[in-house]
């Protein structure tokens, strides 16, 4: 059967030339979705998506990058990217993990 891919990017744009790129190179088991890993209405319209096109999901990879942390003597002080990654994994992990 194999794997059916859904892309996501925030930009539509660039999420859509890399769908071409892909084509491009005979890779078209991909489709394109937007997604805001941080917004919990896009990451809702996700799912909603994901369960009506394939019902269900077997593989979810979120490689939203970080900046890296900071280290102050003992107490870590994260920076606004560290958190947004942060808040970006507890909204996939408890969308998906909960929806399917």
């Amino acid at each position: 059967m194999g794997v059916f891919v859904v892309l996501t990017a925030r930009d539509v744009n660039r999420g859509n030339e890399a769908i071409k790129k892909l084509a491009s190179i005979g890779i078209s088991n991909v489709v394109f979705h937007p997604l805001d890993v941080i917004d919990r209405t896009s990451v809702d319209s996700l799912a909603d998506f994901i369960k009506a096109q394939f019902g269900k999901l077997d593989i979810l990879v979120n490689n939203a990058g970080i900046t890296g942390a900071t280290y102050m003597k003992e107490d870590l002080l994260l920076t606004a990217d560290d958190v947004s990654f942060l808040k970006s994994a507890m909204l996939l992990c408890n969308k998906f993990f909960t929806y399917f």
